[in-house]
């Protein structure tokens, strides 16, 4: 059951996000780990697209980057920051239901 905080404020919205994503995967698709965070893996693949790195490049530091974004397990919570930092994205986008349209990283 999601329980939905009626503040306005973006970090609540996030929060609903997770807590309706983590319902919806253990009620049939896919349960997660306690520590994964239940992102949306196209949204991944576009966040690495947009800033221009290859899946090699971006898979040094982030060796299951491939298993993320084919939806096979998720990044915790430390990952998601780290992956936002390196992408230049926010870490709430990657609880989008489709990746956003907003133009390539600029240098």
């Amino acid at each position: 059951m999601c329980r939905i905080n009626r503040s306005n404020t973006p970090f609540s919205t996030v929060i609903f996000m997770i807590t309706y994503r983590c319902s919806s995967w253990q009620c049939g698709e896919r349960s997660t780990l306690p520590n994964e965070m239940p992102i949306t893996p196209a949204v991944l693949t576009w966040a690495r697209r947009r800033a221009g790195y290859s899946l090699d490049t971006v898979a040094e530091k982030f060796p299951r980057i491939e298993r993320w974004e084919n939806g096979e397990s998720f990044p915790s919570y430390p990952q998601l920051e780290s992956l936002a930092d390196k992408f230049k994205v926010p870490v709430a986008v990657f609880f989008f239901p489709e990746p956003p349209d907003l133009p390539p990283v600029e240098e």
